[in-house]
């Protein structure tokens, strides 16, 4: 009996020792945690959320549209596969996906085929929309008078900045509407991108008139202008803007907007009109802008951008022989697929070892 209890009190004794242990582990384990607790993560959303707020109080401090904080940054399109990736790298990138078998296919190399290939590589993968902006000035009521604009008010010049970047036209490499650095029209264009669209903005007030030639209807600014199929007009006329007051067989849609007196808000008026052609466009329900809206200031540039963008791809729709960038893409895919001849493996491996005749 004594041995037994003897037993069972050293038994505890060990089982205490152990428990006594485990826990001076665990107090080492967690005293960093304890001493420097770790800091409480805040999320991107948070942020913007945050940033929007001090930009909305900005805006009824100073009466100014703050610059809109996109949630689509421009994208950098590489139209070449980097030089370093090698043949292994590509297999392990078709078979990591599970539906493409990684294989040596050699075909013949003719003229038809090449021709295929070199038009499929200048098909833009996004839609591109071009799309003016209008500045109208206090008074302004005639089309020369609004197109030799070369300033505009700050409240204008802010708008725009929170609609898209200022890119250099030199350096741009994705879609320019059109405009050319040696036609005089700066140095900087107004570009907006996200992952299925770029759009560039034609603001002919940012544009230099032609004293040279006297020209006073503006054509070098209305040439652009006049064939963009939606317009943005910002008029601080007092009257209402006539559509028809820049004369065009080409425009389809305006997108009004003019600041309400006094009210920290801005008034929207859609107005479309219906091809002169033999084409006549039939106009599909798009927004989310719709007549008569009133808008805030934080939401302005966002809204209207995205209502731009859906009134000219609605236009485009309307249009016969039109195709989305994919479908596009995969017509030329099948022209392309006419044109393959495959090639005996033998010939092909023979033909990498026959010596450059230049080279010599």
């Amino acid at each position: 009996m004594c041995k037994a209890n003897n037993l069972s009190s050293g038994t505890a004794a060990e089982a205490a020792a152990v428990l006594a242990a485990a826990q001076m582990e665990l107090q080492h384990s967690n005293v960093g945690s304890i001493l420097s607790p770790s800091p409480q993560q805040v999320s991107p959303a948070s942020i913007i959320a945050q940033l929007r707020g001090q930009q909305l109080k900005a805006v009824m401090k100073n009466d100014q549209i703050p610059p809109q904080i996109s949630n689509h940054p421009p994208l950098r399109i590489q139209t070449n596969p980097p030089k370093n990736m090698s043949l292994k790298t590509l297999k392990k990138l078709s078979s990591s996906t599970g539906t493409i078998k990684p294989r040596f296919l050699p075909i013949k190399r003719n003229i038809s085929m090449m021709g295929q290939l070199d038009q499929l590589s200048l098909l833009r993968e996004r839609l591109s929309h071009k799309i003016g902006i209008i500045y109208v000035g206090p008074g302004q009521v005639e089309q020369n008078k609004i197109l030799s604009n070369e300033t505009a008010s700050p409240l204008f010049n802010s708008f725009v900045s929170s609609l898209a970047w200022m890119v250099e036209i030199k350096n741009h490499s994705g879609f320019k509407g059109g405009i050319d650095q040696n036609y005089n029209f700066g140095e900087y264009l107004p570009y907006y991108a996200d992952y299925s669209n770029e759009v560039v903005f034609h603001i002919p007030s940012y544009w230099p008139s032609n004293p040279v030639n006297r020209d006073e209807q503006q054509i070098h600014k209305k040439k652009h202008v006049g064939n963009d199929w939606v317009r943005i007009v910002w008029t601080e006329h007092y009257n209402e803007y006539r559509p028809n007051t820049i004369t065009s067989s080409f425009n389809h849609v305006n997108i009004i907007v003019s600041p309400v007196p006094n009210q920290k808000l801005f008034r929207i008026r859609v107005h479309t009109q219906q091809d002169t052609r033999q084409n006549t466009v039939q106009f599909r329900p798009f927004g989310p802008l719709q007549d008569w809206s009133l808008v805030t200031p934080d939401a302005l540039p966002e809204l209207v951008r995205q209502t731009a963008i859906r009134a000219n791809l609605n236009v485009r729709l309307s249009q016969s022989g039109f195709m989305l960038p994919q479908q596009a893409r995969e017509n030329r895919l099948k022209q392309i697929s006419h044109f393959v001849q495959k090639e005996d493996v033998t010939e092909t491996v023979c033909s990498l070892f026959v010596p450059n005749k230049s080279a010599e």
